[in-house]
């Protein structure tokens, strides 16, 4: 018989004598089969949970994110871009220019990220499977059009079907 079964059918399971050790033996097993049960259950949850999060904003996070050492803006004419815009190995790309902004719906107010995209940003073919509700599109006839996320649609509470009021840009500095 191995020692270490040994030693612990003896002193897991032992006379009657040491009845308090049994119980105190029982709790300990107990508490250290709860504690492991607990963080694996926890574990495997936040690994479905991470895979959950990739899925959603993979759509939406680069792969190479480029952007300016300082301030918010470059030029986008450098030779080191012109060459990254010819190059066969990229499927696409997009120059996107991103600010937080203050959006006014009706008589209600929130602060939002905006995002302007150029023409490139559409040849992602997973943002069709992003929509909830309408279509993803940078016009409407004429019109420019707006891809309004889920938060901002419930917080300003926005019926893209029925949009009756004009969503107003406000701008950074606005008073409201």
């Amino acid at each position: 018989m191995n020692t270490s079964v040994y030693i612990a059918k003896r002193y897991l399971f032992s006379n009657k004598k040491m009845h308090a050790i049994n119980i105190i033996s029982g709790i300990s097993m107990i508490g250290v089969l709860i504690g492991t049960a607990a963080l694996i259950i926890l574990l495997s949850v936040f690994n479905g949970l991470e895979k959950t999060i990739l899925a959603m904003y993979s759509n939406f996070s680069p792969e190479i994110r480029i952007q300016a050492k300082v301030g918010k803006t470059f030029n986008p004419d450098t030779p080191y871009l012109k060459l990254l815009q010819k190059d066969k190995t990229i499927l696409s790309y997009a120059e996107v220019l991103q600010d937080k902004v203050v959006v006014k719906y009706g008589e209600r107010t929130f602060i939002a990220t905006m995002m302007g995209v150029s023409g490139g940003f559409l040849n992602n073919p997973g943002l069709d499977s992003t929509i909830m509700d309408g279509s993803f599109s940078l016009h409407a006839g004429d019109i420019p059009a707006a891809v309004i996320g889920i938060t901002v649609k419930y917080m300003l509470s926005i019926d893209i079907r029925n949009a009756a009021a004009p969503c107003k840009f406000l701008g950074r500095n606005a008073a409201m």
